[in-house]
């Protein structure tokens, strides 16, 4: 009997050892959808042909700008690689198409002040450089609706594309029409009279508040006085206007109230009305005042420089007696205040909400006859505390099973215990709390990553964010290991009859080993998981719980989850699920050897259109199909 049980134990060995590779080299199923024959879904033509109405109307008001971010917007449409070069070559074409029309619109715009100058030999240059630009432009639009056509195997109604390009071909015509203008005033212009125009300025040296006397002659090119026409005179930052009396000449007087040391003078004749057709612009000769003004210091103290939010900021100010001095800082109104006896001393508190980082505040004084304004600024900085946090949670891990972190901090604060990799978020208030989480046998890494932010409710402290690093293993992998190892022990045993003395035995898993938690540094996923098989296998979840109405649960295997939906499924879907959950399953229990990208390749292609097909069937279910 006992010879019976040991054979019996002993096929049980070499039988799980024949299987075992097998449960992980399940051959690859028949493919649903070949992708070689699959075609990608293109842009929408709608979508399109309204993006680049936008930049046809943008270009004929020559706003380039906004032509530019509706092309960006297009620039951003998926489209499949075999139609993408179209969309790119039209897009590049319109793209240049935009500099070359901003840049003849510039030329234009400036030889129109060159001419309203009289600029003759500027305006010229202008008007070449405009032509050349336009010539460009034009050379692009003709390669622009060939390329055109080409967009209707997008889907766009030719019909569309020619009203487009019709806009654009109006605004290369109207700018052709501008130049063609700017050309017929140059050459006007060499046919209208010089004129010349001359000031002087006395005194030169002055103090704030005296008085100049500005005078002046304007005359044509046979010094023939020109009487009553209207002269612009500047001083500085300021303009006025006067006439010429019969003789062509003006005289005005100004009192000066500029707190600028050096201030240019000149003045200008711009012809009007009949004489736009017979005169030249012209400016006179410049003159250069020196004006005479204190101007006063202005010493700022701030006796903190360094502060929490809440705190008070003493802020002294040193100047000259009885000025008016305007006080800024970034948490008050205007504060109005006089330097009577030439100090001045103020306080103003930080709000609790107040951002760290560094921020001014400024002093200004205001002109007193002679005395000119003076301005000055100081700095100080917001700072707030660190809270001291330790997060204990356990190194190790294993599936299915639930561990606790505990989370301390020295000061009461919002505590937020998260995984997105889970969909795991746990938020508790106060200095400490306690979350539990069970990482779900489905879970495809060997690292999990919880991220622990603390937002203290104390304003003087600054927001932390950890993350705290925790191997895991899967435990339906472990028993797979194990359970061939356990037999043959049982098989020893129950065969020699002795007492197994284990010399070396296995080192349990420790929850007491803590985690050292620090800031995130990668991914806790192999690359190729978390950016082929991760998103897709999320949508999967999700789909099969639409079609089938079973929630996953984190508690489930993937046989489990299978077992729980095979009968909620049609046969044919079912067999598809199936097939790819037993790829995710090598993944999660199968070591690195199926971690490799000649093992993910396959099964990203084949979850990918398993995604597809059964978003396909519940959109037909959904309409009732």
């Amino acid at each position: 009997m006992n010879k019976v049980a040991a054979w019996l134990i002993l096929s049980a060995i070499i039988i799980l050892g024949i299987l075992s590779p097998a449960i992980t080299s399940i051959p690859k199923p028949p493919r649903h959808i070949d992708p070689s024959n699959a075609h990608e879904e293109g842009p929408s033509p709608t979508e399109l042909l309204i993006l680049y109405m936008s930049v046809a109307d943008s270009i004929s008001k020559y706003d380039f700008s906004s032509a530019k971010n509706n092309l960006s917007l297009i620039s951003n449409v998926y489209v499949p690689e075999n139609l993408k070069y179209i969309i790119d070559r039209f897009n590049n074409l319109i793209n240049d198409l935009i500099g070359y029309e901003n840049n003849t619109r510039n030329c234009i715009s400036s030889a129109e002040k060159a001419i309203n100058k009289s600029n003759i030999s500027l305006a010229k240059k202008l008007i070449s450089e405009g032509i050349l630009n336009l010539t460009k432009a034009k050379i692009i639009y003709d390669e622009l609706s060939t390329v055109a056509r080409d967009l209707t195997s997008l889907g766009i109604p030719l019909q569309k594309l020619d009203t487009i390009l019709s806009r654009i071909s109006d605004s290369l015509d109207k700018l052709e029409r501008e130049l063609l203008s700017l050309k017929n005033s140059l050459e006007k212009l060499g046919n209208l009279a010089e004129t010349f125009l001359q000031i002087t300025v006395n005194p030169h040296n002055i103090t704030v508040g005296d008085t100049i006397t500005i005078q002046g002659y304007l005359v044509d090119e046979w010094n023939n006085p020109l009487a009553n026409r209207s002269i612009i005179i500047h001083i500085g930052g300021t303009s006025l206007e006067t006439l010429t009396d019969v003789n062509g000449s003006f005289t005005i007087r100004r009192e000066i109230n500029i707190y600028e040391r050096i201030v240019k003078v000149y003045a200008e004749y711009v012809p009007r009305g009949s004489d736009y057709n017979k005169y030249k612009y012209s400016r006179s000769n410049i003159v250069y005042l020196t004006i005479y003004f204190i101007k006063p210091s202005i010493i700022l103290e701030l006796y903190n420089k360094s502060v929490l939010p809440g705190d008070t900021i003493f802020l002294h100010i040193k100047t000259l007696p009885n000025l008016q001095l305007i006080v800024q800082t970034p948490f008050t109104k205007e504060l109005k205040l006089s330097s009577s006896n030439g100090s001045v001393t103020l306080s103003f508190q930080v709000p609790l909400n107040t951002s760290e980082g560094t921020y001014a505040v400024s002093v200004k004084s205001l002109p007193n006859d002679s005395i000119g304004p003076a301005y000055a600024k100081a700095y100080f900085k917001v700072y707030k505390l660190d809270p001291d946090v330790v997060v204990d949670a356990p190194k190790y891990v294993l599936t299915g099973i639930p561990y606790t972190i505990n989370v301390l901090c020295n000061v009461d604060s919002i505590i937020t215990v998260s995984s997105d990799v889970l969909g795991y978020s746990f938020e508790g208030k106060g200095g400490s709390v306690e979350a539990e989480i069970a990482v779900p046998h489905t879970y495809l890494g060997t690292e999990l990553g919880l991220l622990v932010k603390i937002t203290p409710l104390d304003q003087r402290y600054r927001s932390k964010i950890l993350v705290a690093h925790m191997n895991t293993y899967n435990t339906p992998a472990i028993a797979l290991s194990v359970l061939p190892i356990t037999a043959l022990a049982i098989y020893i045993v129950y065969t020699r009859r002795k007492t197994l003395i284990v010399t070396t035995p296995i080192t349990p898993l420790k929850p007491e080993q803590h985690v050292i938690v620090s800031p995130p540094t990668r991914s806790f996923l192999p690359e190729n998981i978390s950016r082929l098989i991760l998103p897709l296998y999320r949508d999967l979840v999700l789909v099969i719980e639409s079609i089938s109405g079973v929630r996953f649960r984190g508690s489930y295997t993937f046989r489990e989850y299978l077992s729980s939906i095979r009968n909620n499924l049609p046969r044919n879907l079912y067999s598809l699920v199936e097939k790819v959950f037993m790829g995710l399953e090598r993944i999660a229990y199968g070591g690195s050897r199926y971690l490799q990208d000649k093992f993910i390749s396959p099964l990203h292609r084949m979850l990918r259109d398993l995604v597809m097909v059964l978003k396909e069937y519940l959109e037909r279910i959904r309409g009732g199909g």
